[in-house]
């Protein structure tokens, strides 16, 4: 009986990913939630405006990588709450993240950098996304859960003279990892 149930877990974990040791391709998909810091770039009475609204969102990337080096596309898209008399909008990426698999004996750590182009619906211009996460996958549930720090600097539309807005996210992610 139990090698049957370790075969059955086995197998249910590894339906869509594979991961024969070297060579992995593991997709993920999942939620997303956190908090941002975001400060405008004009001075309003000689103090810069800021505010922190929350985030919530979905995401999906595929791990492709052998001997441990892994590179996952991804795309995100999250919603911005209403915070401090600013409105709320929605932020589209889609980029690529590298990183490199640490096996344990009962968890995966897999620290990344990534990089993605990034789109809002409102409020912002375009631009690129940074972000350095580490991602725990337990070794025989089909779970993966990251903690992330993005950093972005979007224009804010319709302004003159323009400006730019510092955007810090801070987000955790769970999601089921195959």
């Amino acid at each position: 009986m139990k090698k049957v149930l370790l075969t059955l877990v086995f197998s249910v974990s590894s339906v869509f990913g594979i991961n024969l040791g070297l060579v992995e391709v593991s997709p993920e998909f999942g939620v997303d939630f956190g908090k941002a810091s975001i400060k405008n770039g004009l001075k309003q009475n000689t103090v810069y405006s800021s505010y922190g609204p929350s985030n919530y969102g979905f995401y999906g990337r595929v791990w492709v990588g052998a001997f441990g080096i892994v590179l996952a596309p991804q795309v995100k898209y999250d919603f911005y709450s209403k915070s401090s008399g600013h409105s709320g909008f929605s932020n589209a990426q889609y980029g690529l993240n590298l990183g490199t698999n640490f096996g344990l004996v009962v968890m995966r750590l897999t620290p990344y950098l990534g990089v993605s182009r990034s789109s809002f619906n409102k409020i912002y211009k375009d631009t690129f996304a940074y972000s350095v996460g580490l991602k725990v996958t337990p070794a025989v549930l089909p779970l993966a859960v990251s903690l992330q720090y993005t950093y972005q600097k979007p224009e804010v539309k319709g302004v003159s003279p323009k400006h730019s807005t510092t955007m810090s996210n801070i987000q955790l992610m769970i999601g089921l990892h195959f």
